[in-house]
């Protein structure tokens, strides 16, 4: 028998440290991002400023809850307005690198207001972000050439960093947008027979009663536990294969 060994971290050099060590690595990182939004960001200065606090005040988590929220979505969006007007790009005043080293943009939904551009990243942060969250997949035991059937709600835009997780690791996602529908969903699962299945939906997702959960012939993968129904927004996603992943459904 194979024993894998579980390796919790992305980053190889914290599955050795001691609780104690994975602290401070933490701390000497939450100092750097510190100093580096301070010095690149003239909100966050501000916000500094406001709240008569320095950067070199904010040495350990402790330091960093007692500081206030530093932006909610009220004020994204006036930073946005803000930066459009001022700096031409809709990125928001709290942009803390250059905006000809963005490399990806995606808007929220909007379902609450105007959309924002929450995701937007440089081609640094997208490389570390795939990489740990192609790490979340390895973690589970998907592999390179595994097809994983990746269904997003409200577009695909929040999810676009998964995708580069799913694609650093080498498997393939097959995307689909929740918003096609139960008999899509199902119809391209058994087409493609993924190995995994991360769903991640609002309610109201499912448009219609599936007898017996959802679908006995989608691959063998069904949502145990509930009916893909309106009013039950998450169970136990499983398999009836032995080698297929189990992963836990949530509603956003």
């Amino acid at each position: 028998m194979t024993v894998i060994e579980k390796r919790y971290f992305s980053n190889d050099l914290l599955n050795d440290f001691s609780c104690e060590e994975i602290k401070a690595y933490q701390e000497e990182r939450l100092r750097s991002q510190m100093k580096y939004c301070y010095e690149r960001s003239n909100f966050y200065k501000e916000k500094f400023k406001e709240v008569g606090a320095l950067p070199d005040d904010i040495q350990t988590l402790e330091d960093l809850r007692r500081l206030p929220v530093f932006m909610d979505k009220d004020q994204e969006r006036e930073n946005a307005v803000e930066s459009l007007e001022r700096e031409k790009h809709p990125f928001g005043t709290h942009l803390c690198a250059p905006v000809n080293e963005i490399y990806l943009t995606g808007t929220t939904s909007g379902t609450t207001g105007t959309p924002t551009f929450t995701y937007t990243f440089t081609k640094m942060d997208l490389d570390e972000i795939g990489r740990a969250l192609g790490h979340r997949f390895s973690f589970i035991g998907v592999e390179k050439g595994d097809r994983v059937l990746f269904i997003f709600a409200l577009g695909i835009y929040a999810t676009t960093m998964s995708l580069w997780g799913i694609r650093g690791i080498g498997a393939l996602p097959i995307d689909i947008d929740a918003r096609a529908g139960s008999d899509f969903m199902l119809k391209m699962a058994d087409l493609t027979r993924p190995i995994t299945w991360p769903l991640r939906f609002p309610c109201g997702v499912f448009d219609k009663q599936v007898p017996g959960g959802f679908a006995e012939e989608c691959g063998g993968a069904q949502l145990q536990g509930t009916h893909a129904d309106r009013g039950d927004r998450r169970g136990d996603l499983r398999n009836k294969a032995s080698d297929r992943i189990c992963i836990w459904v949530s509603g956003l």
